[in-house]
């Protein structure tokens, strides 16, 4: 199925206005097919179009909708009566496009914009080679980069406003001194006197980094004990609680990733590579450890062609190194 929900991105993308000669391809390859995948396209444009997008995103839940679509294919496909299947092939393409634009549209609350958040509590993911922003209830608004989470804890209730991140953000955080604002990301808690301020705290990497834009944050470590930053500081704290504050001379410079860039300078390839797969929702596989810990000077943007990022890290290497993609896998290795 992760196929066909690959096929659903491209229509997604389509439709949502994204022309790039790669989603033009893939989804001009997949009409070709045969003349069935046409059909479910036209069902799927017509009722996109007609429908009313922002309550649709209200509605419906993509796990669900796909859980519902999954079911019906695999009972259609188990049916006896082949003939009966055929002659209701029409009526199946448009409840499949009903199902689809469900999915579509769950899509893209996670490729461009959450609706205001009125809710006390919610979970927000991520997926992998996606953003996502969030004004919540209070007026402050969340930036979600690829792979991240965001739970709401309370908002409002005992005296405070509380959430959860696992993962990398952007906070714009509304003042208000009667309810202060926390963060709980990893084995730290931020909090925050009315700021901008970047998160980063991935499960999977040994330290959560918080670089602030301007206003001001305190960082309560597990031990008790309170660090307070300026603008343009960065803290990095690491799993066993050891600190490091550094000055950013621009503090921009962390949160590339905002405007779908990542620069690094002196990088070892094991965690450019989680950048990788993070922007572009693939896996890599780094078959050499000595070549794993090598470190690199550049930057890449999203809207590059991985092909182009991946042949830039070939020619700056000591090394000969080459790689190979194969289903949505990158593996670097010595030539």
């Amino acid at each position: 199925m992760s196929e066909e929900k690959d096929k659903i991105n491209h229509i997604a993308r389509y439709l949502n206005g994204n022309r790039d000669s790669q989603t033009l391809s893939n989804l001009n390859k997949w009409l070709a097919e045969n003349e069935t995948n046409q059909i479910i396209f036209d069902e799927i444009r017509e009722i996109w179009h007609s429908l009313d997008a922002e309550e649709e995103k209200k509605r419906f839940h993509v796990n669900e909708a796909w859980a519902k679509y999954s079911l019906w294919i695999d009972q259609q496909q188990s049916d006896k009566n082949q003939s009966l299947f055929k002659r209701h092939l029409i009526q199946a393409t448009k409840y499949a496009a009903i199902i689809l634009v469900a999915v579509i549209s769950t899509w893209l609350i996670y490729d461009y914009n959450f609706n205001n958040i009125q809710d006390q509590s919610f979970i927000a993911d991520i997926p992998l080679g996606q953003t996502g922003t969030i004004t919540l209830n209070d007026g402050s608004q969340v930036t979600l980069n690829s792979g991240s989470r965001l739970t709401s804890l309370s908002m409002g209730k005992n005296n405070e406003r509380r959430v959860r991140l696992s993962g990398e953000a952007y906070f714009k955080v509304a003042h208000n001194p009667d309810l202060p604002f926390y963060v709980e990301v990893n084995n730290i808690n931020i909090k925050v006197y009315g700021t901008e301020f970047n998160v980063d705290g991935y499960s999977e990497d040994s330290y959560t980094e918080t670089t602030l834009i301007k206003g001001k944050v305190g960082i309560l470590l597990n031990t008790g004990a309170e660090y307070i930053i300026k603008p343009n500081e960065m803290i990095r704290v690491a799993r066993d609680n050891s600190t490091e504050i550094v000055t950013v001379p621009t503090a921009a410079q962390k949160i590339d990733w905002l405007n779908n860039m990542y620069k690094f300078k002196n990088q070892p390839l094991d965690e450019i590579a989680k950048h990788i797969e993070r922007m572009y929702g693939m896996k890599v596989i780094i078959e050499d450890q000595l070549l794993a810990k090598e470190k690199y000077t550049g930057q890449f943007a999203k809207n590059e062609y991985i092909d182009i990022v991946l042949q830039r890290l070939v020619m700056t290497s000591p090394f000969k190194i080459d790689y190979d993609i194969k289903d949505e896998q990158i593996t670097i290795y010595r030539n």
